[in-house]
């Protein structure tokens, strides 16, 4: 969200840019609301959505008017992971000593693809890992592009499968995107595609998680190569593998890109003025 206002600001001429896909968290929270709440008999105001997040502008997000049917929004409250761990400390709840217990299964499957969105590379990273294989047809058995990876505040990668040759464009902080933005704007780089994250280290160095006091650098990335762990021990690591997402576009959304799919799941920008 906050380069999405970031770029609606400054860059009004370039909202063609922006993939039109919702947010993860705009995602989920009308698909809970307009499918999983019909299968269980339940309205829209039946049903509260609240979202756990690294991003204090996610707060922002789910209060734009795109995102609500009259006043029923999509999420009705989103706490960051740091207002979270405060609720804890508050209630006196130590996670270390609960019982463990299986996850309630509201599309609680995830991929390893899902999971390195949390780091700068990581969304472009996943989506390449479905593009591929959707533009080759085949398995791909390295989903690791490491020509992706790094801190470098703004990275023009090359990837490299086969026949196809892509150049990408990976930002992290909004200086670097302005950076980014003028060279495109002014015909200095191309690329087929490009990710931006506001945030240092992607949202694992989001406003809403707990502060790093010292070597933050050095914290981002060891949180960011926490989520490749995660991501190479998972059995599914494309996102188009999840059988719960499948099963969701066979039920009810036909494929991806349909009408359906559109109207539910992406979204439109606006031209703002800076206040």
């Amino acid at each position: 969200p906050s380069w999405v206002k970031f770029i609606e600001q400054n860059y009004g001429d370039m909202l063609d840019v922006p993939s039109t896909a919702k947010s993860p968290m705009q995602m989920f929270a009308t698909v809970a609301k307009d499918i999983w709440a019909k299968e269980k008999g339940l309205k829209r105001d039946e049903v509260t959505s609240v979202a756990i997040m690294p991003c204090i502008a996610k707060k922002y997000e789910a209060s734009r008017p795109e995102f609500s049917r009259g006043l029923n929004y999509d999420v009705d409250y989103v706490i960051t992971t740091r207002e979270l761990i405060k609720i804890f400390q508050d209630s006196s709840i130590d996670l270390k000593t609960l019982e463990e217990e299986e996850i309630d299964q509201v599309m609680g499957e995830y991929t390893g693809g899902g999971i390195i969105f949390g780091r700068t590379g990581g969304v472009i990273e996943s989506a390449l890992r479905t593009a591929l294989e959707n533009m080759t047809g085949e398995k791909i058995e390295n989903v690791e592009f490491e020509s992706l990876r790094g801190f470098d505040g703004f990275r023009a990668c090359d990837v490299e499968v086969g026949d196809i040759k892509l150049r990408i464009g990976v930002a992290h902080g909004l200086e670097e995107a302005g950076k980014m933005l003028d060279k495109i704007r002014d015909g200095e780089e191309f690329f087929h595609a490009i990710e931006i994250m506001a945030c240092p280290g992607g949202c694992v160095g989001g406003g809403g998680q707990p502060k790093v006091r010292r070597n933050k650098d050095e914290i981002l990335q060891k949180r960011g190569e926490g989520l490749n762990n995660i991501d190479r021990n998972k059995n599914m690591r494309v996102s188009k593998e999840n059988p719960e997402v499948q099963a969701i576009y066979d039920k009810y959304l036909d494929h991806p890109l349909s009408h359906k799919a559109h109207e539910l799941l992406h979204t439109r920008y606006f031209v703002k003025r800076k206040k």
